[in-house]
């Protein structure tokens, strides 16, 4: 689940915000640094995507914002119990996202639809605080992992000179292999 947060919008009347599903890959691995601590940068391919609702007496319609990213956390792993069967973890860090490529998408009432590109309206760079749980379920050389988490953006995102002050908010889903 994706969203970004709009906190102000001037001369706009009002508006609404909401997320939409998006899609991660991508690769980690783990540094131990003593048994229960450990280090895990990943490198992800992340599409976040956003809709506004704007409503006022002249104009109603929404704009859909899709920006792809190359996203490089940086974690720290704490593992507060014995690690065998399953073995849970907590972590947190920073991440790093480097915009690729962003489509912004108008809707208007009379049901037109305009896609323009989207790189001017969004910053190059976005950094974000990561925190969240995991667990693992060791079966022989392999594990399985999933882990939940929340991804606060530090950031201001938008690029286009308006007042508008945006910033990301993602909760991850995140399930893997390990061995």
């Amino acid at each position: 689940f994706r969203r970004v947060l709009f906190r102000s919008i001037p001369d706009v009347g009002t508006f609404g915000f909401e997320g939409d599903f998006g899609f991660a890959a991508g690769v980690s691995f783990e540094v131990p640094l003593s048994r229960k601590v450990s280090i895990q940068p990943e490198v992800l391919i992340v599409r976040k995507h956003a809709e506004i609702d704007l409503k006022d007496s002249s104009y109603r319609g929404s704009e859909k914002l899709s920006v792809n990213y190359l996203e490089i956390p940086l974690l720290l792993k704490w593992y507060p119990g014995l690690r065998r069967g399953a073995i849970f973890n907590f972590q947190g860090g920073l991440a790093m996202g480097l915009r690729m490529d962003a489509l912004r998408s108008s809707h208007h009432e009379d049901g037109t639809i305009e896609d323009v590109e989207g790189k001017t309206l969004v910053k190059a760079t976005d950094w974000g605080l990561v925190v969240g749980a995991g667990v693992e379920f060791h079966e022989f050389i392999w594990a399985l992992t999933i882990d939940l988490r929340y991804n606060h953006g530090l950031s201001d995102i938008d690029n286009s000179g308006s007042d508008l002050d945006a910033k990301w908010r993602a909760v991850y889903v995140v399930a893997g292999v390990t061995w």
